[in-house]
């Protein structure tokens, strides 16, 4: 098999052929999230063929950063009360909102076929 070569303008990867909507469909479960687990129009193909062409640029990918203990309050610990309780994950959107509210997609793809490496970008996330 012969591998296509995706052509770089400018830096950025340009996929030749049919035109993608840019907008995003997340679908009802996450309409009042900012992360998306599950998105079905994720282009998953394109991603591969997008990794695998410069493969060398996302070697940090995969990698989840140690817990940071941040406490955000003033005082001794029995001032205050939670909410709830909270377990922390770890979780591997394929979408997520940025500051201007925009849906983009975020590289998530498992174990490429014939190849054992996967490009994951895992959020650390607390939830009731």
């Amino acid at each position: 098999t012969s591998k296509q070569e995706i052509p770089r303008i400018g830096g950025k990867i340009h996929f030749p052929g049919e035109m993608m909507s840019s907008r995003i469909e997340t679908g009802a479960p996450c309409n009042d999230a900012t992360i998306c687990e599950t998105v079905p129009t994720y282009p998953k193909d394109l991603i591969k063929n997008a990794l695998r062409a410069r493969k060398h640029e996302f070697n940090y990918l995969d990698k989840v950063e140690a817990s940071i203990e941040l406490d955000l309050r003033v005082g001794p610990a029995s001032d205050y009360e939670t909410l709830c309780e909270t377990v922390e994950d770890v979780i591997f959107p394929k979408a997520a909102k940025n500051v201007k509210n925009e849906w983009l997609y975020v590289v998530n793809i498992d174990g490429m076929k014939d190849e054992d490496e996967s490009f994951r970008q895992g959020f650390r996330i607390e939830r009731c």
